[in-house]
C-alpha cells in the first residue's frame, strides 16, 4: 500500500483544500485553541493531564441526542463527553458541518465548560458508490459487503479513498479547533462498524425472528484490494519462486495472485488448522486484511496528531482479542495489528467496550482488549462502560440472553463493580447511555457523583500492579484458523468471562510478542492462552523469562504447534518442556481430574471435568446466535451448538510428567505437570476452560496472592481492593501484607494493622475498600535505624543494651523471590552522630568458611563463602552508585565501591576504596546460628551529616552453603540471580525516639 502524503507536505495541502459550498478557506497559519491534553506518567501508571494540570479520568458519553441524558451527567459532576461529531460529507472535498454545530452549541449553551472528545468517522455517502464502483469493500461474488443498510462503503485499499479522506481530515480538525477548539479534549478517528475499527463485515446479527444469512460475506475482493494484496505480497517473499514455495502453487505470480474465496477461508486443511505446509494463501490474506486495516488507523492518527501540532490526545477503539465473533473470526475484524498500536507515537489512548458476554449480573467487567498492556507502553486506556441498569429492561442482544439487574441495589452493585475494575488498575472510563434514560434515575447519578468524586481523590494514589498472574494471548496465532472457528468461544471468551474472572485475584493480559520486552515485569504464573505459533526466539524469551524467577507456565490445547513451514508436536514439546502427541480423530476437548493428591487439584474433586462440553447452559444461553448461522460450504448445515468438533487433540506422553487428567475421548494424558530445568514449572491441559479453582490453586503453589478463596470477582493494585460477590454471604478477604482497611463507600475504617478482615456481602453486592499502612506502621520495604547518643563496641550480640530497642527486618526469602523458611535471618541498624552500625544474624545447619582466614585486611571475593552482605546508597538520583560491605562468620570483610552499570560489577578494581569500616563475627555452635556486627563511618560515603530523616538505599543478602547447591538469602529480592539491581533495593531512614 503506497503511501499517500509525506509529513512536509500536509501544511501545503491544508492550505489548499477548499470547502465547497463556503467562502473560507483553511487558514495556512491556524489561529487554534489555547487548549492542550496530553498523557504523562504518574507513579508508573499512565495518567491525563489538561492545559498542564491533573484531570479525572470518569466520562460519560451521552449515545443519544436527547439533552435529558446530557444534563443527568453533567448532575453527577461529570465535564468530559466522548461523543460522535458526525457530518455529511457530500461529495468529493464537499462537507456540510452543520450536524457538528447544532449538536455542540446546544451542548455548550447548557455547560460552556464542558470538553468533549469526539469520535470522527469519516464516512462518505451514496455518491461513493456511484462515483468509485471498484473502491467499494465487496463480497467474492462481486456484491458490496456491509451488515447493517444498503451497503456502501470504501475500501481501505483505496487511494482515492484515502485521499479524499485526508482532506475530509483537514476540514474536519480545522472546522471543529477552529471554532471549538477550547473545549475540545482530543480526537478518537474511527472507521468501520460503530467507528470502532470492526471492518464492515465483522459479524452478522443474526436474531431469532429474523431469517439467518446464506452468505457470512466477507470481505474485501474489490479491485483495489485485490491489487493492493498483491503489493503486500510482493514486499513479503520478494520472487514468484518464494511465494510459489509459500502458496504450494506453482502457477502463481504476483500478477495472478488472488484472495481466497469464502469457502476456502473457511475450510481449514488439518483439522482446524490452516497447514503452512499445504499453503500460506489463507493465513497471508488475513495477514494482509489487518495490516491494510492498521495501516489506515495508523495514518488516520498521524494526520491528526500533525494537523494539531500535537497538541491534543489522540486515541482509538482496537485491538479486540477477546471479543466473541463466533459467525466469522477475529482475523476478519481488522483488529490484528495491536502490536503496532501499542508501538506508536501518535497514539495516546486506546479504548473499548467491556466483554459483553457474562457482564451482567453474576458475571465480571473485563475488556475486550489487552488495557495492561496499553498502560505498559504508556497510553492510557479508557473502558466503555454501557451497563444496562434496572432501569432498561431488554432481554436479548447480539444474540445474547441478558440478566439485567432489577433494582437499584443490583445496579448499584454492578457500577461499582465497573469502576473498581477502572479505578484498581489506573484505567480511565466512560459511562455510556447507549440506548437513552438508562441513568435517569436520581439515585443512580448521586452513586456516579460519589464515584466520580472518588476518583477525583484517588489521581495521585498508589495503582501499582499485584497481579501474580499474565494471560498471554497471540496475534499471529489466530491467522491459522478458518473463519467461523468455534475454538476461540471456548478458549477465550468463555475461559475469561466465567473462568479466570472469578479466580479472586487479578489478572493481567499481554501479547506474546511482549514477552522479551523488558518493560513487561515478571509474573509468577503465565497462561499461554493461543500460543500456537511462536517463533524460536519467542521461544527463548519465554524460557528465560519462565527460568527468571522460577514461575509457572501453564500452556493450553497447542502451544507452540504451528511452524514456520509445519505443523508439529515436537515443537510443542520444545516449548513446554513435556512430550507431547497428536490425536487426529475429532471430539470435545475434555479433561477430566484423575490426580487430585497434587497442590494444583488438591481441593478439586476426583473426577471434576472441565472443557468444551461441560457447561453448556452458558454455551446455549450465551452463544445462541450460532445456533442460527449456516456452514457456507453447505447451506442447508445447521452450525447447532452445543457440540463442538475439534480435531486434531494434543495429550501427554512423558513418562517425566505427573498425570493430573485424562483427556475423554482419547483417554491418554490431558493435564500435566513437570519441573524444568531451568527451574520453572510446566503445565500442560489439552482442554479449554480450566476452572477458577484450578487457577487460583496453582497461583497460590507458585507463591502467588489470592485474596479470595471463593468464586468472587476481585481487582486489586497496591493500594485498594476491590470485590464483587454475585452470591454474597460472608469473607475473609486476605491481604499481602498489614493494613489499615476502609471501606471506600461508606468511610469506615474496617481494620487497622490487619492482614486479613472479615466482610459480609449481599447477593450481587460490590464493595471497594482502600489500603493503607496502618497506624504506627513501616512499610515492608523500609529498615529504620535508631539513633544513639553514644558510640559502642562490637559486640555481635543482639540482645545487649546497645540492640535491644532496634527493630529487625526479616530476611525470609531467596534472591528470586521464593520462601526460604529454613534460614530466615535478621538485620538491625542504629546510627550516631559519626557512625552507621548493622547486626545481622541467622542459623545454620554447616558452615562454608575459606581455609586460613585473614582478618587484618580484607578477601577479596569473600562472597564465594558464607557471609552477610549490605548494600547501601546514598544518591537517589544516581541509584546504580553504591557501596557493598561483606562479612563471613570468621571476621573476614570486604567492601567495594560500586557502580552496576560496570559489567561484572565487583569483579574490577572496585576493592581498592577503603571505608574504613569495622567488623566483628560470632558464632554459636550450640544453637547453630552465627552473629555479626559492624560499624560503618557515614563521611565514607555520605557527605552529609548524619540526621535524622536521612534516607538511604540499601539490601541486605546472605550467602550460604557450597556452590553446587547455594542458598542466596535477600531483604529485597531482585528476582535475578544477581545482587546489582538497585531498582528493587530498599530504603533505610535514620530516626530518633
Amino acid at each position: 500500500m503506497k503511501r499517500l502524503f509525506s509529513p512536509s507536505l500536509l501544511p501545503l495541502l491544508a492550505a489548499v483544500i477548499l470547502f465547497h459550498g463556503c467562502d473560507n478557506k483553511v487558514n495556512e497559519t491556524r489561529n487554534y485553541s489555547s487548549l492542550t491534553s496530553e498523557v504523562r506518567m504518574l507513579n508508573g501508571v499512565p495518567a491525563l493531564y489538561v492545559n498542564g494540570e491533573l484531570t479525572g479520568q470518569t466520562l460519560a458519553a451521552p449515545y443519544r441526542p436527547d439533552e435529558t441524558y446530557f444534563r443527568d451527567f453533567l448532575d453527577a459532576g461529570i465535564r468530559i463527553f466522548d461523543i460522535y461529531l458526525r457530518f455529511d460529507w457530500i461529495g468529493p472535498e464537499e462537507y456540510d458541518f452543520s450536524k457538528i454545530d447544532e449538536k455542540l452549541d446546544s451542548y455548550l449553551a447548557i455547560e460552556p465548560g464542558a470538553l468533549f472528545l469526539p469520535r470522527i468517522l469519516l464516512t462518505p455517502g451514496a455518491w461513493w458508490c456511484e462515483m468509485y464502483p471498484d473502491d467499494i469493500t465487496m463480497r467474492d461474488d462481486g456484491s458490496p459487503a456491509g451488515m447493517f443498510g444498503a451497503p456502501c462503503h470504501p475500501s481501505l485499499a483505496s487511494e482515492k479513498y484515502r485521499e479524499l479522506s485526508y482532506k475530509a481530515m483537514v476540514a474536519f480538525i480545522d472546522h471543529v479547533e477552529g471554532k471549538y477548539g477550547d473545549n475540545i479534549l482530543g480526537y478518537q478517528p474511527g472507521n468501520g462498524f460503530g467507528g470502532e475499527w470492526l471492518m464492515f463485515n465483522s459479524f452478522w446479527e443474526a436474531r431469532p425472528d429474523r431469517p439467518a444469512p446464506d452468505k457470512f460475506g466477507v470481505e474485501d475482493y474489490s479491485p483495489v484490494a485485490r491489487a493492493d494484496f498483491r503489493e503486500w505480497l510482493r514486499v513479503k517473499y520478494h520472487s514468484n519462486r518464494k511465494l510459489r514455495e509459500a502458496w504450494k502453487d506453482e502457477n502463481v505470480t504476483f500478477e495472478t495472485a488472488d484472495p481466497p474465496g469464502e469457502v476456502e477461508r473457511y475450510s481449514s486443511n488439518h483439522g482446524i488448522f490452516f497447514d503452512p505446509e499445504q499453503g500460506m494463501r489463507v493465513p497471508d490474506y488475513f495477514s494482509f486484511f489487518n495490516d491494510m486495516t492498521a495501516d489506515v488507523l495508523l495514518e488516520n492518527c498521524r494526520w491528526v496528531k500533525e494537523l494539531t501540532g500535537g497538541r491534543k490526545i489522540v486515541g482509538v477503539f482496537y485491538g479486540y482479542l477477546w471479543c466473541n465473533f463466533p459467525n466469522l473470526s477475529v482475523n476478519h475484524t481488522g483488529h490484528l495489528g495491536l502490536q503496532r498500536i501499542f508501538d506508536s507515537k501518535d497514539i495516546d489512548f486506546l479504548a473499548s467496550p467491556y466483554t459483553y458476554d457474562n457482564k451482567q449480573i453474576g458475571g465480571p467487567n473485563n475488556s475486550q482488549t489487552l488495557p495492561e498492556n496499553a498502560l505498559m507502553h504508556g497510553k492510557l486506556y479508557l473502558n466503555e462502560v454501557d451497563t444496562e441498569t434496572h432501569l432498561h429492561q431488554r432481554q436479548w442482544r447480539w444474540g445474547n440472553c441478558l440478566n439485567n439487574p432489577v433494582n437499584m441495589e443490583e445496579t448499584k452493585g454492578l457500577m461499582v463493580r465497573d469502576y473498581a475494575y477502572s479505578m484498581t488498575k489506573g484505567f480511565g472510563l466512560w459511562w455510556t447511555d447507549l440506548h437513552g434514560a438508562n441513568f435517569q434515575d436520581s439515585s443512580i447519578i448521586a452513586l456516579m457523583r460519589q464515584l466520580k468524586e472518588m476518583d477525583d481523590s484517588y489521581l495521585e494514589a498508589d495503582k501499582g500492579s499485584v497481579a501474580d498472574i499474565a494471560v498471554i494471548l497471540d496475534e499471529e496465532s489466530f491467522k491459522y484458523f478458518g473463519d467461523g472457528e468455534p475454538l476461540f468461544n471456548v478458549l477465550l471468551t468463555a475461559q475469561k468471562q466465567w473462568e479466570l474472572g472469578f479466580i479472586g485475584a487479578p489478572w493481567e493480559p499481554y501479547l506474546l510478542t511482549e514477552i522479551g520486552n523488558p518493560a513487561m515485569r515478571d509474573f509468577k504464573v503465565y497462561l499461554f492462552l493461543n500460543t500456537f505459533r511462536v517463533t524460536p526466539g519467542q521461544k527463548k524469551a519465554i524460557h528465560e523469562k519462565l527460568s527468571r524467577n522460577g514461575a509457572t507456565a501453564v500452556w493450553v490445547y497447542a502451544p507452540g504447534y504451528i511452524g514456520e513451514d509445519k505443523l508439529s508436536t515436537q515443537f510443542m514439546s520444545e516449548l513446554t518442556g513435556i512430550k507431547l502427541e497428536e490425536d487426529s480423530s475429532a471430539g470435545e476437548l475434555r479433561v477430566e481430574i484423575t490426580g487430585p493428591d497434587h497442590p494444583f487439584t488438591s481441593t478439586l474433586d476426583e473426577g471434576t471435568v472441565y472443557g468444551s462440553d461441560v457447561d453448556r447452559e452458558n454455551i446455549i444461553r450465551w452463544y445462541d446466535h450460532q445456533i442460527y448461522m449456516k456452514d457456507p460450504r453447505d447451506p442447508k448445515l445447521e452450525r447447532d451448538l452445543p457440540g463442538f468438533s475439534f480435531s486434531p487433540r494434543f495429550y501427554a506422553n512423558d513418562n517425566e510428567a505427573e498425570v493430573l487428567g485424562v483427556l475423554a475421548g482419547v483417554e491418554k494424558p490431558g493435564l500435566a505437570v513437570k519441573k524444568q530445568p531451568g527451574g520453572w514449572t510446566s503445565v500442560y491441559s489439552s482442554a479449554p476452560i480450566l476452572p477458577s479453582e484450578l487457577i487460583r490453586n496453582i497461583i497460590r503453589e507458585s507463591g502467588g496472592h489470592i485474596y479470595l478463596n471463593h468464586n468472587d470477582v476481585v481487582y486489586a493494585n497496591n493500594s485498594s481492593v476491590g470485590v464483587y460477590s454475585p452470591e454474597g454471604g460472608m469473607r475473609t478477604i486476605k491481604l499481602p501484607g498489614m493494613k489499615k482497611v476502609t471501606d471506600r463507600l461508606t468511610g469506615k475504617v474496617l481494620a487497622d494493622g490487619a492482614s486479613e478482615f472479615p466482610v459480609t456481602f449481599k447477593k450481587n453486592e460490590s464493595k471497594l475498600f482502600l489500603l493503607e499502612d496502618p497506624s504506627g506502621f513501616v512499610p515492608a520495604d523500609t529498615l529504620e535505624s535508631l539513633y544513639s547518643n553514644s558510640e559502642s563496641d562490637l559486640s555481635a550480640d543482639p540482645s545487649s543494651l546497645f540492640w535491644g530497642e532496634a527493630r529487625p527486618v526479616i530476611l525470609d526469602r531467596n534472591i528470586l523471590g521464593g520462601p526460604e523458611a529454613d534460614l530466615v535471618s535478621e538485620a538491625r541498624s542504629r546510627w550516631t552522630d559519626n557512625n552507621l552500625y548493622f547486626i545481622f544474624s541467622g542459623p545454620f545447619d554447616f558452615q562454608v568458611l575459606k581455609p586460613d582466614p585473614d582478618t587484618e585486611k580484607e578477601t577479596f571475593r569473600l562472597w564465594q563463602w558464607d557471609d552477610f552482605e549490605l548494600y547501601i546508597g546514598a544518591d537517589f538520583d544516581s541509584i546504580n552508585l553504591y557501596r557493598e560491605f561483606e562479612v563471613s562468620p570468621q571476621g573476614e570483610f570486604l567492601d567495594l565501591n560500586i557502580n552496576s552499570r560496570i559489567p561484572m560489577a565487583g569483579h574490577n578494581d572496585e576493592r581498592f576504596w577503603d571505608s574504613g569500616f569495622r567488623v566483628k563475627s560470632r558464632t554459636d555452635r550450640e544453637n547453630k546460628i552465627w552473629y555479626t556486627e559492624m560499624c560503618i563511618p557515614v563521611s565514607s560515603f555520605d557527605k552529609r551529616i548524619p540526621a535524622e530523616g536521612n534516607a538511604y538505599r540499601v539490601n541486605i543478602y546472605r550467602l550460604q552453603g557450597p556452590q553446587d547447591d547455594r542458598d542466596f538469602l535477600a531483604w529485597r529480592p531482585t528476582g535475578y540471580w544477581n545482587p546489582h539491581h538497585p531498582e528493587v533495593f530498599g530504603t533505610m531512614i535514620l530516626r530518633k525516639r
